[in-house]
């Protein structure tokens, strides 16, 4: 599907984010509903599966999760899955 890599520097010794799509899937009507009533209207949502690997001090962890992402207002947020 769709790889991104993200560059990030901090404190913390964040080196780099990357990540890719595996699966996407609409959120029901039931998850959106759930998702309006702690963030307002939600106007469509998805849950993907993403590999994703973060660099941290020169260490890599890669690993697979869900991740729900909404949109509000025109925006993309990543949210709490419920």
């Amino acid at each position: 599907m769709q790889c991104q890599s993200v560059a990030a520097g901090n404190d913390e010794g964040l080196d780099r984010i990357h990540f890719e799509i595996l699966d996407a899937e609409k959120l029901s009507k039931e998850d959106l509903e759930e998702y309006e009533e702690e963030y307002g209207i939600v106007k469509e949502g998805y849950r993907m599966t993403v590999d994703m690997s973060i660099t941290e001090f020169g260490d890599t962890e890669t690993d697979i999760v869900d991740v729900d992402v909404i949109k509000i207002d025109g925006k993309w947020y990543l949210a709490e899955s419920y």
